[in-house]
């Protein structure tokens, strides 16, 4: 098991998600930034680091944050479709 390869993942999954995002692309953002996470928690189960492990803890909690906030703008976006629909 390379858990370096699945950090690396995590990271390139988190940039094109950032990316996706900034298009405001936010359910395939959403999507994007969940796999990262998977790849990250994979790397927490087999860190032997304690210093990056906390490291990581803490990132995969800013991730979810990030999440969160992805599915409050896609429920307010669905929101505004569906008055904008409403008003044809």
């Amino acid at each position: 098991m390379d858990i370096v390869k699945f950090r690396e993942r995590g990271k390139q999954l988190v940039k094109e998600a950032s990316q996706l995002e900034d298009d405001k692309k936010y359910e395939e953002s959403l999507k994007l930034f969940e796999k990262a996470i998977e790849n990250f928690r994979f790397v927490l189960e087999h860190d032997t680091n304690p210093y990056s492990a906390k490291t990581l803890k803490n990132y995969v909690r800013e991730l979810e944050d990030k999440i969160e906030y992805l599915k409050k703008l896609i429920e307010r976006d669905s929101k505004k479709e569906q008055i904008k629909e409403g008003g044809k």
